[in-house]
């Protein structure tokens, strides 16, 4: 069965669909981020991920950081990797130029705010599978085809 996300066809039959996982790799860096996405349409990667998060949100104020990272706080360790709204509307933008769909899992309801107004930007479609409002749904698999729960797609 085929399924289609970011408007291209997924499945039996259908092309190879590749994500490339930026994750956290930029750094919080919005040109690495954009390096990172132009590397992957180079290599012929169909999808672009990120990972959105605050760390605020993420991790609570006095979580100490693990001895194996540098850091006053495991807190401030995940802030480095924070990338602006601005940031992510800029990747989203050069995505769509590459012709690569761009995905995020956002990890707390303002990052699914802040992925959602990135859509408003991009013209992308928005799937949000962290709540099952459908008791009867299988909860160990997302519904409609979902990456790690979450997908946003050009």
């Amino acid at each position: 069965m085929l399924t289609r996300i970011g408007g291209r066809p997924v499945g039996p039959g259908a092309p190879l669909f590749t994500i490339a996982e930026i994750g956290l790799n930029h750094g919080g860096s919005r040109d690495e981020a954009i390096r990172l996405a132009r590397a992957a349409a180079a290599s012929g990667a169909s999808a672009i991920k990120l990972q959105t998060l605050r760390a605020d949100r993420l991790v609570a104020q006095h979580c100490p950081a693990p001895a194996h990272v540098q850091a006053e706080s495991l807190r401030d360790f995940f802030r480095q990797f924070e990338l602006s709204e601005e940031a992510h509307a800029a990747v989203a933008a050069e995505a769509r130029a590459l012709g690569l769909v761009l995905m995020s899992t956002p990890f707390d309801e303002g990052s699914v705010a802040r992925t959602r107004r990135c859509r408003r930007l991009q013209d992308c479609e928005w799937r949000h599978h962290a709540r099952w409002p459908d008791s009867s749904r299988r909860r160990d698999r997302p519904a409609d085809g979902a990456v790690d729960g979450h997908e946003l797609a050009r």
